[in-house]
Formats: structure tokens, sequence, C-alpha cells
């Protein structure tokens, strides 16, 4: 290997030096499931699935699907994230299968767990969408995807919990290969980099005439919990948001259209104050993106491209994307064209190239990226971070910057003078011209 290395090759090292706090699950790894850790519902899940017999269960389903191929569940190791756990399903015949069960918020009172849902509905329509939208992309691009060979979405199933029965790639997680590596090469970052932004560019291809999640048939289906979903518009989509982060948090309600009263300047305004600002202001700025962006047809995206979700073979040749409950169809302005799968474990990377700023170019062939403000693209990007009211009162100065930084003239164009008034008093910008 190191002899087709050319002298110029440059090797980044491991980054091993992070440091997680105490109790903090390991995320993304076969481990026993004596190292999960006590505070996570994805220990109580397993347990569970252990003391009551249920290998038994899984394992009868999937020999079901094999023409009753015995099999028998692995117990020695699992995978686990923050929604979901793994493990896998041996067969007699050598075959391995992977069951991937989205596990429940643990209900012992004792102590809070981290991760699992709350809605049993809501978690069997994730996954409902996450296997439609595998099997249209796997139709319809050339991108690396694990078969799903059975799944049950029912809430009085065995388990208490949605699940699916899926190949096992050969390959492991770019996470993996790097640990395992100890480092990685930049020419094997660019050789995935380009991969990746290949695959972005094939699924921007795929377009819908509404914002939303894919659903059976390959129609448009509601986000969970946000109202009036799916949408028609990117206005619509943007202030539903923000909406559903005002619904969920009672003691943080924005009566509209009154502006929010704000006692001095933002650095001296208490926290309730600038929560109630922040959200009001989080509306009026999705009504302005919503009509800066472009209105359809919307492309279909893959959220989350992390160095857990890609797996590589030893040559980093990208052999499988996981993790697809997520994918949505969304504006053009909001389809992510970088990616973070060497964000965090590589030590000494640019953070140019981490970012993956500079390779949107890679998605050349969608005329419409070329088009695009970036400075449009930088507010919708600050604007869709935020979930929890905390969230977008950090955010809320550096929100109203990049606004008026960028459009400064559409914003007085397009917002009542009340509004822009107030957004020119919270910046502290009653000098600014344009």
């Amino acid at each position: 290997m190191q002899s087709q290395l050319s002298s110029s090759a440059q090797f980044f090292p491991y980054n091993d030096e992070t440091v997680y706090p105490e109790g903090y699950p390991t995320f993304g790894q076969w481990i026993p499931k004596e190292q999960f850790v006590d505070n996570w519902s994805a220990t109580c899940f397993l347990h569970n699935f252990i003391d009551q017999g249920l290998d038994k269960e899984l394992a009868a389903h999937a020999s079901s699907l094999r023409n009753t191929e015995r099999s028998a569940v692995d117990l020695c190791a699992f995978n686990a994230g923050s929604t979901h756990v793994v493990m896998k399903v041996r067969f007699d015949d050598g075959v391995v299968w992977l069951a991937r069960f989205r596990f429940p918020r643990c209900n012992r009172r004792d102590h809070t767990c981290v991760g699992g849902f709350l809605s049993f509905p809501d978690a069997s329509m994730t996954m409902q969408s996450e296997i439609a939208t595998m099997d249209l992309v796997r139709k319809t691009t050339t991108i690396p995807l694990p078969t799903v060979y059975g799944h049950d979405l029912s809430a009085n199933n065995p388990f208490g919990a949605p699940y699916l029965l899926i190949e096992q790639i050969p390959g492991e997680s770019i996470e993996q290969r790097i640990i395992r590596d100890g480092g990685i090469y930049d020419y094997q970052i660019e050789k995935v980099e380009n991969q990746i932004h290949r695959y972005m560019a094939e699924l921007s291809k795929i377009r819908f005439n509404q914002i939303g999640r894919l659903g059976p048939n390959n129609q448009i289906i509601s986000f969970p919990r946000v109202d009036s979903s799916p949408f028609d518009t990117p206005e619509a989509y943007y202030t539903a948001k923000v909406r559903t982060s005002l619904s969920a948090d009672p003691l943080h309600h924005v009566e509209e259209p009154s502006i929010p009263s704000l006692t001095g300047t933002w650095d001296t305004a208490s926290e309730p104050e600038k929560i109630e600002a922040a959200m009001w202001i989080h509306l009026q700025v999705a009504r302005f993106i919503g009509t800066q962006c472009s209105q359809g047809l919307f492309p279909l995206e893959h959220p989350d491209w992390n160095d857990q979700n890609v797996l590589v073979d030893k040559d980093y040749c990208v052999v499988g994307v996981i993790d697809w409950e997520n994918a949505r169809s969304c504006a053009i302005e909001s389809f992510k064209t970088s990616t973070k799968v060497f964000r965090y474990n590589v030590k000494g990377l640019d953070t140019r190239i981490v970012a993956g700023n500079s390779k949107e170019l890679h998605l050349e062939e969608l005329d419409i990226v070329r088009t695009v403000n970036p400075r449009l693209r930088e507010l919708i990007q600050l604007f869709e971070l935020p979930y929890f009211p905390r969230q977008f009162m950090n955010q809320t100065p550096r929100l109203v910057e990049v606004l008026w930084e960028g459009f400064a003239r559409e914003v007085e164009q397009s917002l009542s003078e009340g509004v822009t008034s107030y957004l020119r008093k919270l910046l502290n910008a009653e000098d600014i011209s344009y």
C-alpha cells in the first residue's frame, strides 16, 4: 500500500482526544450489553429483550422470511445510537442479517434516560417513511443501500418497538475504518467526498411537489408532530417549524402580531425576554426566507451524511449509506451540499475541507444549485438549526446579522416597517446602509 502513495500524500491521524462526559453512551460501536451505560433507554430495552427471551421471537420471524432456514440472535454484542438498537441475526448457512429496532423511552422513574421515542405511532410512521425512501432511492439512483427483508411496525408486536430486518453490508463505518487505520490520507478523504457528493447530486434529481417525508406509493406525507404538513411552499414549512417549537413550550408563547418588548439592549435583556424575542424573530425570518426560496419542485435530501452513516471498504469505496429515517423533500436552498464525515475524528484536518464548502462544485450537474445565493443558504442553515427555545435565543444575534449583511434591501421591501425597525434596533444597526 505504501508503495502506491505519492510522496506528497498527507496523513491525518485519528483524533483520540475527544473527552465525553461520564455516563455518555457509546454510539455506533459493537459492544457487549455490559458496556451500555445505565442512563440510556437503549440499555433498558436491551435488558428487557434478553431477560424476556425475545431473541427467539426475532429469530423465528427471520427464519420465516428465509423459508424456515434456522437462525439465532447474536447476544454477544450490540450497536446503538440515540434512537436505534441493532443486533445480528445469524443463519445456519452463514448468512447474517441485521435487526434494527427503534427503541422506546425508558419508563423507569428512578433516573432520566437518554434517547428513545415517546410516541409509537410517530416511531412507526418514521420507520415506514424510511422503508419507502430506501426503496425509491434503490430504484432510481446508484447509491448503495442495504436490502430490507422484512419489518414489523405494528404496536402489538412482541418487542414494543418497530423494527427492520435488513442486509448486513460488507464494510464498516468511516469512523471505524479511520480508527482501524489510525488515521486517513488526504486522497482517501477526497475519494470519499467525491462519492458522497455524486450521490447527493443523484438525490437532488428526485423531485416532489411538496415538502415532507416519503410515504407509501411515493406520496409525500407529514412530518411527526408538525401541523399542516406536508407543505406546498417553503414559507409554510419554515413557519410551521417555528410554530411547532412554540407550541411545544407553553412557557414561551408568542402572540402575534404584537412585537415583543425588550428592555434595554439584547445583551442586557433577561432570558425570558430574549427567548420571546427570538421566537418572534424566527417567525419573521421564516416568512422572509420563504419568499426568497425556489417554489418547487423539491429535491429529496438525506440530511445526515456523517461518519457513522456512510459505510466503506478497505479502499474507502462507499459500499452503503444508512439511516434514512430523517430523509425529506426540501427547498433547493435547504438542500445540504456539505458533509461532516470527517469533522469529529480526524486530527489536523483543514476546516474548509471538513465543512465541505469547497465541494459544492461536485453538484455542478444540478444547474439550480449554481444560482442559489450563498448568503441565503447560510441564512437557512442558521434558521434550521434550533429545536429548543434556548437554542433559538443563542443563535438569534448571528441570524439577524446574516440577514442584514446579505438582505438589508430585501428585508426593507418584504417586512413591515415595525419589524425592520425592531430588527435594526436588536442589531444596533440604525445606521446600516446598503
